[in-house]
């Protein structure tokens, strides 16, 4: 039993950076994202979709330098 409120959603090709994603889903009538109606949406203002399976997300972790004179100071400040 298919719905027939999802017939009528109009879908747009894909954006050039969505090139090689696994979501591409490609036919006679073009490229077009299984999971955005507008897949360009997802790229603008320099995000990252988050279903882009070829794109590798990089983790930035920044380690805070710590004064040690600093940290014993609240840590002997705690015990009381």
């Amino acid at each position: 039993m298919a719905n027939k409120d999802f017939d009528k959603i109009v879908k747009l090709p894909v954006d050039e950076r969505c090139e090689g994603c696994d979501k591409v889903e490609t036919t006679e009538a073009g490229s077009f994202c299984k999971k955005y109606a507008d897949p360009s949406f997802h790229w603008e203002n320099d995000q990252v979709c988050s279903f882009a399976s070829h794109v590798k997300r990089e983790v930035k972790v920044s380690t805070k330098k710590l004064n040690p004179l600093k940290a014993s100071k609240r840590a002997a400040g705690k015990k009381k």
